[in-house]
């Protein structure tokens, strides 16, 4: 797409550096000049220069997909016009000097959205948790049930919130001591008929489907429950615990992407 800025500017070879008031500038007149004009900067630059050059030419001249679609149909004004807005007359030092500093500010300003987005997720996720600190898993046991062939959980819950809960979904998993894989884990829902009351506390027992199968007796098993959510009086007034799976996906995306943004940063400091 851009090929008067990529490979216009990749092509050229190293050479010796002329003197200052001699420097090969851009020359705009037509698409032509601007393309053989760049190819003469280039020659003089090294690699990494040369590299420089190129992202800094795409970052100032203002060019669209569209102008450089008009271009191959013979309509060039528009994108020789951005040529010569932005890169007429203009030396390497000039134009790497220029695209690097906007593209520092550029990057840096970026990485503090990126930085504030995650910020954000944080004071959420301690928000949900500070909501729900009301409800209090006071003791897990593991039963065996059905001959023994699969595990029950036995929850006891207290409700120190202000409204009454319908259910409370959670993340369990069953391990055995020494082992930090567990055995099974998945999301359950531990209901409550007719409720748990404010300043209740109750006993209910998780049977989810991923819990059953053959268990070996001689094994010592012990459950962990993560909450995720709480469902108040009405089927639809939930309460979230915790960040939700795509929640989480998207933190892990603005990690790598603040990760690579600063990656690039440190480069145009170089």
């Amino acid at each position: 797409m851009r090929t008067l800025l990529a490979a216009v500017a990749l092509t050229a070879g190293c050479g010796g550096a002329p003197p200052a008031d001699l420097e090969p500038t851009v020359d705009a007149s037509t698409l032509a000049s601007v393309e053989s004009s760049i190819r003469d900067i280039q020659a003089l630059l090294s690699e990494r220069e040369r590299e420089q050059l190129s992202e800094s030419l795409e970052f100032l001249v203002p060019a669209t997909p569209g102008m450089f679609l008009q271009a191959a149909k013979g309509e060039e004004a528009p994108l020789l016009e951005a040529y010569r807005s932005s890169v007429d007359g203009k030396t390497a030092k000039e134009i790497i000097a220029e695209g690097k500093a906007g593209l520092t500010a550029e990057t840096a300003s970026r990485i503090a959205e990126v930085e504030e987005k995650l910020a954000g997720w944080e004071r959420e996720e301690a928000s949900r948790a500070e909501t729900c600190e009301g409800l209090r898993i006071l003791n897990l046991e593991t039963r065996y049930y059905d001959d023994r062939r699969g595990i029950k959980v036995i929850a006891r819950v207290r409700n120190d919130l202000d409204f009454h809960i319908r259910s409370i979904d959670v993340y369990a998993e069953i391990k055995s001591p020494g082992r930090p894989v567990p055995w099974l884990e998945g999301d359950a829902i531990l209901s409550y008929s007719g409720g748990l009351a404010p300043g209740e506390t109750r006993e209910e027992s998780l049977y989810p489907s991923w819990f059953t199968g053959d268990m070996d007796t001689q094994l010592t098993y012990e459950a962990e429950v993560a909450v995720r959510s709480i469902t108040g009086p009405g089927k639809d007034d939930t309460v979230e615990c915790a960040l939700l799976d795509g929640e989480e996906r998207e933190i892990r995306r603005l990690e790598r992407q603040l990760a690579a943004l600063r990656e690039t940063l440190e480069r145009f400091r170089d």
